[in-house]
């Protein structure tokens, strides 16, 4: 390829690359800031149209709080009456309030009244079935809040704007009658409205809608509220969606912007403009420089390659190339000659020697020892292509050059090569090895022979010197001796690994080795930490300068500024040759040069790191690498071992500790505490256990609790955890054991702590199983880092398995124990009711054995009159008395009455059940449950019971007390036919003794005196009198 051809396709490459960096530059920063502009725009117009949204809300809003909070309204919730609907709810009326449904709900959460309009047929129509359905009493749109609410409804019919108030007096007070609901259809007239008043292209979608995408609608469900989305539609076209909520806080539609994406089409007109301009500056400047360096360089080059090629083609070296000008070309036209002359000199010299090559080549060209002819004061006269290819030095470089010149390392002194002159020159052969060094300053071994050259029996002139080069031979000579050493000490060192038991005499007997083998200056040990995740010095052999330095040091894993937390992350051997390059080095000790570090490792695991140094710089081969590397196999396999040795002595203590454990919690007998604290002696006894936590399931809350917990030996107390939560609920419902080394590296463990999290490190938490069922979990916790093993599991689960059976069957001798003393207390409570000779005594027996019972700190009686066809309170205790008497189906009791359905309240006070006029005087905090009081043929009242803690009844405690209300009710019933017959007896003796009185007197005042009498006490009157008929 012609320099032209080069110049123009590295101008041409130049331009392309220029381009493309413009390109690059302007598409990141001009097209960018373009589409953020776009996307703040995009951003602009949807809150444009979600306020255009928001207006149409406040509009209905408005027109609601003036008929919402007016008198003719709260009289009509009332009364319902047709004066209001035909003055007020025409269509006219809701064609100007711009509504479709109107709605009037009761406090019962029941519509009293409603109408729908269809504005486009401007015709009545029918309310749609689907709004009724929200309309329950526990629905947001009837809760009647001072500020009402508002929002959007989806029903299949379509979306709704709906709002809703309270109906109040038009001095905005209460109490509210019933709710007022205004709501328009948001169809597409009613958006193309919205769309015009905001001018944008405006849609409101389904979420489901085809033209959304899936991931579009569940993002923008996960993003905050009032989060817009900018969709690029296409090159023209841009879309912002945001998410509309409905009056559940739920996601309900997706309101759309779209918009011409004029400002991204702008920035892209004007980013190739600026591209087009740049394109044709560079083109005409490309185009002026490729010109003149044609003219000024180009030119001359073919000229001056002509004339080489003129003088190359017939190979006449005295012909001349033409020197013409002052400049870079003309010194190099100037080179050519001077070369041109030197080569012509050449070419005669090697005509004139080419006889004496050819005799001397032919001789000794082919021998494979180096051969060198020396003139007798040693001057080299020729040498052949071997000893070029053993010193590095070709025949011409040698030539006239003393070998001691060229080849002498300094190795040997001069008394051998003055015994080596002597020799020679006293016409003897001299035959010997020497190291000599090559031209590139390597060394290498030789064996030479110099044999002495005679000229026609004269004296010595010359000498033949027959070199080989025994370096690999000296080497593997060397190496082998080497390995058998080592060979020997390992040998010993499997020999003393079986003599010694003791770990650290072990470790001192490996590293003394070591030294031994590779010539260190000294070893060392540092011992790591897994709980600290560092390494510490543990002992050094040789001439270790300052242990106690050493000692004082810490090597955390993976810390930069340290060689030895390195390695150990690393897990691979590390040689420096010079320990002054590498900043992590300590200077501890100026003799060392050199160092190695290598991690002691077993089966993957970092038990170590040893460390040999060197006061010579690349004082270890690779053998004495390769020999520490099996050194350290041998400290880790030699650590294992005694580890395997201590464990099992440790693991013969620790189970007999763990029968007499066993033992201790099984004579714990039926106490749940002092099983507990049983279980926790003996975990302490078996392993470290700083914390320590009993969880149970309670089948009967559906959850987990915390039974007994200590902390730094102090007594927490316990707390339920919710089902799938905590430490508990992860055990229980996997049934499996959790072992946790370090909790701060498990960010995302599901632990329910008891104590100070910021300590609690290392953790086992093991099942307690009975048969197939886990009936809870034993967790051991230490606030260090990894101080469990796998042993620590084991006998943990061991230890759980025993007091998990005991656990268990003191848990069914607690229930059996329960269920006798609840037997026990409605036997009484029968007892007592038969006693009791009065009504009162009766409330009072039954208020008395439910609280016992059922632990309640409230309770009271309702009972039905049908004289007054009502349900009035007639005892309370921890209830407000006077307790205003309810009909049946109002309020909690008269539901309850009427359903004979026990009903369970969170809190009487804020239950919508409870009836307006008692709620006033139930104070906060009672809640529980109320039961119908039966007898066999008839419901005659209910039974109230508040609970404090759980917040919840049980479906136990709700039995008990639906059997205590019929016993409550068969003895209330008793009493009052008893109470009858008494009555009845009571005023037929008395007309008994009316009628004797009467038979016996003839006197009439007397008679009627009597009468009155009688009558006044038998009914309890305050006056009678009597009225005769006089004929006459």
């Amino acid at each position: 390829m012609s320099i032209r051809t080069k110049g123009f396709l590295v101008t041409l490459a130049a331009l392309i690359g220029g381009v493309l960096t413009v390109y690059i530059v302007t598409q990141t920063i001009l097209m960018d800031g373009f589409t953020r502009l776009e996307e703040q725009d995009t951003r602009l117009n949807v809150e444009r149209a979600f306020t255009a949204l928001t207006v149409e809300h406040a509009e209905i809003v408005r027109s609601l709080k003036d008929w919402s909070a007016w008198d003719d309204t709260y009289k009509f919730i009332n009364d319902l009456n047709a004066e209001y609907i035909q003055s007020n709810l025409t269509d006219t009326a809701l064609v100007n309030l711009h509504l479709d449904i109107v709605v009037f709900a009761d406090t019962t959460s029941q519509v009293a009244h409603s109408k729908g309009f269809d504005p486009h047929t401007r015709t009545t129509r029918r309310v749609p079935p689907s709004l009724m359905e929200h309309l329950r009493a526990d629905s947001p749109l009837l809760q009647n809040t001072p500020d009402g609410i508002h929002g959007i409804l989806v029903l299949p019919e379509g979306a709704l704007l709906i709002a809703a108030q309270p109906i109040l007096t038009s001095a905005g007070t209460g109490p509210a009658r019933g709710t007022l609901i205004f709501a328009r259809f948001l169809d597409d007239d009613e958006i193309t409205r919205l769309a015009e008043m905001a001018r944008l292209s405006l849609q409101v979608l389904p979420l489901d809608d085809a033209r959304v995408a899936a991931n579009v609608a569940r993002d923008l469900a996960r993003a905050a509220d009032g989060a817009v989305m900018v969709l690029p539609v296409n090159a023209h076209t841009i879309a912002g969606v945001t998410l509309l909520k409905d009056v559940y806080a739920q996601p309900a539609l997706i309101l759309q912007v779209r918009l011409a994406r004029g400002i991204v089409q702008q920035g892209l007109a004007t980013m190739w403009s600026l591209i087009g301009v740049l394109v044709i500056v560079a083109v005409l400047a490309s185009s002026v420089g490729l010109g003149l360096m044609d003219r000024a360089i180009l030119k001359r080059l073919a000229q001056l390659s002509q004339s080489v090629k003129r003088i190359g083609a017939p190979g006449d070296l005295a012909a001349r190339v033409a020197v013409i000008g002052n400049d870079e070309l003309t010194v190099l036209a100037n080179g050519i000659n001077q070369m041109l002359a030197t080569m012509e000199q050449s070419q005669n010299t090697l005509r004139q020697n080419a006889e004496r090559l050819e005799l001397q080549s032919a001789a000794l060209q082919s021998a494979a020892n180096g051969i060198v002819i020396t003139h007798r004061d040693g001057a080299i006269l020729w040498s052949n292509p071997a000893f070029a290819a053993m010193t590095g030095y070709d025949p011409r470089e040698a030539f006239g050059k003393n070998p001691r010149d060229l080849v002498r390392s300094g190795k040997q002194d001069q008394a051998f090569y003055k015994n080596l002159w002597k020799t020679i020159l006293a016409g003897n052969v001299w035959r010997g090895r020497l190291i000599n060094r090559r031209k590139d300053g390597t060394e290498y071994a030789e064996e030479m022979t110099i044999t002495p050259v005679r000229v026609h029996g004269a004296d010595i002139s010359h000498f033949i010197a027959i070199k080989q080069d025994i370096t690999e031979r000296q080497h593997a000579e060397e190496e082998i001796h080497r390995r058998a050493k080592q060979l020997e000490l390992l040998y010993d060192a499997g020999l003393t690994l079986n003599r010694v038991l003791e770990p650290r005499a072990q470790l001192e007997t490996l590293c003394t080795i070591a030294l031994q083998a590779t010539g260190a200056f000294d070893t060392a040990f540092f011992g790591y930490d897994p709980a600290r995740r560092e390494l510490l010095f543990e002992f050094g052999i040789g001439n270790v300068l300052d242990p106690a330095a050493l000692r004082a040091l810490r090597f955390p894993l993976g810390e930069p500024r340290g060689i030895v937390g390195a390695v150990a992350a690393r897990g691979a051997p590390f040689y420096l040759a010079d320990v002054s390059t590498d900043a992590r080095w300590i200077p501890l000790d100026s003799q060392i040069l050199s160092a190695v570090w290598i991690p002691i490792l077993y089966d993957g695991e970092l038990r170590g790191v040893m460390t040999a140094t060197h006061t010579r710089r690349d004082g270890f081969t690779a053998s004495d690498q390769q020999l520490l590397a099996l050194f350290a196999n041998q400290i880790a396999v030699a650590m294992e071992n005694a580890r395997l040795y201590q464990g099992a002595l440790n693991a013969a203590d620790r189970r007999a500790v763990l029968h007499q454990a066993s033992q201790d919690v099984i004579a714990a007998g039926t106490d749940l505490e002092r099983v507990y604290a049983a279980t926790h002696r003996a975990t302490e006894k078996l392993m470290p256990c700083e914390a320590f936590i009993i969880g149970v399931r309670d089948e009967t809350w559906q959850e987990n609790r915390a039974v007994y917990l200590v902390d730094r030996g102090a007594r927490v107390p316990g707390f339920g955890i919710p089902a799938h939560q905590g430490l508990t609920g992860r055990v229980v419902a996997t049934g499996a054991t959790l072992f946790i080394d370090d909790l701060d590296d498990q960010p995302d463990a599901n632990v329910v702590h008891f104590g100070d999290p910021t300590h609690v490190r290392s953790i086992i938490a093991v099942p307690l199983r009975v048969c197939e069922r886990t009936i809870g979990m034993s967790s051991a916790q230490s606030y260090h880092q990894r101080a469990y093993t796998q042993d620590d599991r084991v006998l943990l689960e061991m230890l759980a398995a025993h007091a998990a059976a005991v656990i268990d069957n003191a848990r069914l001798f607690e229930e059996t124990r329960r269920r006798l003393r609840v037997l026990e207390a409605l036997s009484q409570m029968s007892t007592a009711l038969r006693a009791a000779k009065t009504l009162e005594q009766m409330y009072q027996v039954v208020l008395d054995k439910t609280s016992a019972l059922l632990n309640a700190n409230a309770a009271t009686i309702w009972l039905f009159d049908p004289a007054k066809n009502e349900l009035r309170q007639v005892v309370a205790r921890g209830f407000p008395e006077k307790m205003t008497s309810v009909k049946p189906g109002e309020g909690i009791a008269g539901q309850i009455f009427l359903s004979g359905a026990t009903y369970i309240s969170r809190d009487f006070k804020t239950d919508p059940r409870t009836s307006e006029i008692n709620r006033a005087i139930v104070p906060h905090g009672l809640r529980g449950a109320g039961v119908p009081i039966r007898t066999a043929q008839e419901t005659i009242g209910v039974l109230f019971v508040s609970v404090q803690e759980p917040e919840q009844l049980t479906e136990d405690q709700v039995f008990i007390l639906t059997t205590l209300a019929e016993m409550a009710g068969n003895a209330i019933h008793r009493q009052r036919l008893h109470d009858q017959t008494e009555g009845r007896l009571h005023d037929v003796q008395t007309l008994r003794t009316i009628d004797l009185t009467i038979a016996s007197s003839l006197d009439l005042n007397v008679t009627l005196s009597i009468v009155l009498e009688r009558l006044l006490a038998q009914l309890g009157a305050v006056s009678a009198e009597v009225w005769v008929f006089n004929h006459s």
